[in-house]
């Protein structure tokens, strides 16, 4: 096979790859309704305009990441409508983006096999959760890699001008599409400065594109301060432990919290015993120079590999909070380094094609059965049903924020759907669930959701009776131990969005008497 037809096979498969990712992504996203975290995203970024959208974000922000993201979020909404699919459209064409961009780093340093391979990593693991996942770690992805691909342009070509221009713009946008995008600074720094090591000279204007670059966490300030508000009593806010690594890792590669505790200790010794292997085969290949990588580079995609272990120091110092997912853009250089591993495979054409067959049948069947898996997973029609509603009018309160947003806006009835009200209480969510997240959400959605939101204090004095959906345990429900303190009178009625539904008076004395705890 010739370079020219070996190059346009290998561009062939790439679409394939692209096709069979994105048929995967949308199938999955089909069967799986909006989470919490992306109701949050659709609501701020379905507002009216891009100034009202600026002001939720700067003053009463719910979903917690900085601008750019929620620009793409609103253009896509306001191209394609108010739908699951607009709002999840930034995340997939992030991915796709990673994707190209992987194969492009990949195929630089090792050929149009290895290109192929870091291509198809991400997609084959868990990390494709997020192509079709309204939250910014989709696009994060993919300006991660655009930034290492433009770092690589910068160090291996002479015409570089664009890709200076590239670098500076992709860190800037990455910095302002999530807080925690600010780790990839650690990677380009450590490369930066092996080059500068090497040469013993400084690159200017590479220095200059960086700084540029990294100037761009300025514009996240103003929308900083709004979101630390939640950072005292935030959920997760604690002791952050070296598991966080760990977890991280697992995160990355399978979703190891569906499986038992046992499966899950199974699935991390073979996961240690093929990082060995992983680890020793790179060693092998980087000491036989085979192929060869500049140290710079070497330092990039290391570095990001390594990623999880900066992001538990970050969290365990500075902001004692981490979600397994803020590390993702160690996929990045994980991909590239196994892509590596395996370039041995290319001198043998069978052995090539048959990893190669193998990884398509793979990402078909990871397909089917992904979206088979979040079939069986939505929401059961027992779930979006209320057995008994009485003939009175007014409000359905409901106090779980999750349940309210996901179940409750998947509940066919308009009628019912628009009776639905959320209910909370800032002092009562800290002092029965140990944290304010939820209650601090529902006062800023009060300002531009037009849900009906009110505080637990002032229904309290209303004697009733309110119809409640009241749901019991998993560290966010607090309303029905707070209805037992004060001495309501609690009227099942029935089965309803997965909770029960009663009716709920409270006593003159406790109507009158708001600041009883």
């Amino acid at each position: 096979m010739t370079a020219a037809s070996e190059t346009r096979f290998s561009r062939t498969l790439l679409a394939l790859l692209l096709i069979l990712t994105a048929a995967s992504a949308l199938a999955w996203g089909h069967y799986r309704p909006l989470d919490q975290d992306e109701w949050f995203v659709f609501q701020t970024d379905t507002v009216s305009s891009i100034s009202k959208l600026i002001e939720v974000q700067r003053h009463y922000p719910i979903s917690l990441d900085p601008l750019f993201y929620h620009l793409l979020g609103h253009a896509s909404t306001s191209l394609f409508g108010a739908t699951a699919f607009a709002i999840r459209l930034p995340s997939l064409l992030g991915f796709l983006l990673m994707q190209v961009c992987l194969y492009a780093i990949a195929k630089r340093i090792a050929g149009n096999f290895a290109g192929f391979i870091a291509a198809a990593v991400p997609a084959l693991t868990a990390t494709l959760f997020y192509a079709q996942q309204a939250r910014p770690y989709g696009v994060l992805l993919g300006l991660g890699a655009l930034l290492l691909l433009a770092y690589q342009h910068c160090t291996r070509d002479t015409e570089r001008t664009a890709w200076l221009i590239a670098l500076a713009v992709t860190l800037a946008l990455a910095l302002n599409t999530h807080y925690f995008a600010i780790l990839l600074l650690l990677p380009l720094y450590a490369a930066e400065l092996v080059r500068i090591v090497q040469r013993r000279r400084i690159d200017w204007p590479m220095i200059f594109a960086i700084g540029i670059g990294s100037a761009g966490v300025l514009l996240t300030l103003p929308f900083q301060k709004s979101a630390g508000e939640f950072r005292k009593h935030y959920y997760n806010v604690g002791k952050v432990g070296l598991h966080a690594v760990t977890q991280s890792y697992r995160a990355l590669l399978l979703n190891y919290t569906q499986y038992s505790l046992r499966t899950q200790h199974i699935l991390m010794a073979l996961l240690v015993v093929a990082a060995l292997i992983f680890v020793a085969a790179l060693l092998v290949r980087f000491r036989a120079n085979d192929p060869t990588v500049p140290l710079a580079e070497k330092a990039f995609l290391l570095v990001l590999a390594i990623l999880p272990f900066f992001g538990f120091l970050l969290a365990r110092f500075v902001t004692h909070s981490i979600e397994v997912r803020y590390i993702l853009p160690a996929i990045l250089g994980l991909s590239v380094l196994i892509a590596i591993t395996v370039t041995p495979f290319e001198r043998n054409a069978f052995r090539a094609r048959a990893l190669v067959g193998v990884v398509l049948v793979l990402l078909v069947g990871l397909g089917f059965s992904r979206a088979a898996n979040a079939r069986l997973q939505r929401p059961s029609p027992r779930m979006l049903t209320i057995s008994h509603v009485p003939a009175q009018s007014g409000p359905i309160y409901i106090q779980n924020m999750g349940n309210f947003d996901e179940i409750g806006n998947a509940v066919a009835d308009p009628a019912i759907r628009s009776r639905f009200a959320l209910v909370y209480s800032a002092p009562l969510e800290i002092a029965l669930a140990h944290h304010d997240t939820q209650s601090l959400t529902a006062e800023h959605m009060r300002h531009f959701t037009g849900y009906r939101i009110e505080n637990y204090e002032d229904l309290r004095r209303q004697p009733g009776p309110h119809l409640m959906i009241l749901y019991h345990g998993g560290g966010w429900n607090w309303l029905d131990l707070q209805l037992v303190r004060d001495h309501a009178v609690v009227t099942p009625i029935g089965t309803a969005l997965g909770g029960d539904l009663v009716l709920v008076s409270f006593t003159q004395n406790e109507a009158a008497s708001p600041d009883r705890r």
